[in-house]
């Protein structure tokens, strides 16, 4: 989950509408307007200084990072939803706004994931409902708009035993292209061996497994004046990639396909540091190719990081068929994300990035070409 890069207000307005039409409240307009000027000096673009060479609704791009909210999820966690996010307008999210988005930017299809807090709400029967629906409402939408929209699996870790069967659920019956992860759970990492049975089912398959992050209780309100999602989300993604990479779970489980949302958060800059460690004589039994060969088949996507400094970091730490696109929706928008990946790639790195790495990697965008 991030923060909208596109709405505005005016200084004297008591309420603004973003630009799909919803009116937010003063605090939200304010706020929405203060992120959009952080993100501005950090060189993301927004849709008015967007290159104009994507033709809305005839796009190819595939963006891996969309955000659904099916109605139970609004209705049982609604609170939450608002409690971790800028955006209350969320609770009236519908399948045309994303779709509207699409057309905007020229995305072909999105794959949808859950939005933290994700499926699990510490009851496991809870949990249970709220995974199966989540599921079957996601790939009711695949149905009913045909190649718009595929889905990663809600599972509810950490009821390992549940997610085992909705991972086979989700992906045999409902042809999911993998499942949703978040980076923590109940405070625990997702090195954690607890979750490790759920990452041999997904090894075997050789499923993707899509990571977004969420904050722990302990790390929330570290500094109280920022919304976490500005620093902390970063910081869980890196700590989910260490606890993977220092507990052997990449080492044990090499055949999962995994996307790390935010470009891996800090990882990209703090890599040589991060692997240095593996370099002790006891972690060479636990990590025995080495930090750096993990670290080199891990996924990442371009939300929030299509500016020059992150991009220079990405682009310097993997390969570009490494690098999908994404948008992080509805807070971030794919017209301006599109224009800004165009004027920091060229045009075969573009095409690689915005759809042909997609293609090569997710399940129901395997047959198409080009």
């Amino acid at each position: 989950m991030g923060h909208s890069h596109d709405q505005d207000c005016g200084q004297d307005c008591s309420h603004a509408r973003n630009e799909d039409g919803q009116i937010l409240n003063r605090r939200s307009a304010l706020f929405a307007g203060a992120a959009a000027g952080l993100v501005a000096s950090a060189g993301v673009v927004h849709a008015a200084d967007a290159p104009a060479a994507v033709t809305p609704g005839g796009g190819k791009a595939i963006d891996v990072h969309h955000h659904c909210f099916p109605p139970l999820m609004r209705k049982s966690r609604r609170q939450e939803l608002l409690d971790t996010s800028s955006r209350p307008d969320i609770i009236d999210w519908t399948p045309q706004w994303s779709i509207d988005d699409m057309d905007k930017g020229g995305v072909a299809t999105t794959i949808l994931s859950c939005v933290g807090p994700g499926v699990w709400d510490g009851n496991k029967a809870n949990s249970k409902a709220m995974a199966r629906d989540y599921n079957d409402y996601t790939a009711g939408l695949v149905k009913q708009y045909p190649g718009r929209f595929g889905f990663f699996a809600g599972i509810p870790l950490p009821d390992a035993d549940t997610s085992l069967t909705e991972i086979v659920y989700g992906i045999d019956k409902l042809h999911a292209d993998g499942v949703c992860l978040h980076s923590s759970y109940d405070d625990k990492y997702l090195g954690d061996k607890s979750f490790w049975p759920v990452y041999a089912e997904l090894n075997k398959r050789k499923a993707v497994v899509y990571v977004h992050p969420n904050t722990p209780n302990c790390c929330a309100k570290l500094v109280p004046e920022l919304p976490q999602a500005f620093i902390e989300f970063p910081f869980a993604n890196t700590r989910a990639i260490a606890s993977l990479l220092y507990t052997g779970a990449f080492s044990k489980y090499p055949d999962i396909q995994w996307i790390f949302s935010h470009g891996g958060g800090t990882v990209p800059f703090l890599a040589n540091r991060m692997s240095n460690w593996a370099n002790e004589p006891e972690m060479k039994k636990i990590i025995p190719e080495g930090a750096a060969a993990c670290l080199a088949r891990l996924n990442f996507d371009t939300a929030s990081i299509t500016n020059a400094n992150a991009w220079a970091a990405i682009t310097s730490f993997t390969k570009i068929e490494k690098i999908l696109f994404g948008t992080d929706f509805p807070w971030g928008k794919s017209a301006p994300y599109l224009g800004q990946l165009q004027k920091l790639t060229n045009p075969q790195d573009y095409a690689a990035v915005a759809y042909g790495n997609a293609r090569k990697l997710i399940p129901s965008q395997q047959h198409l070409k080009g």
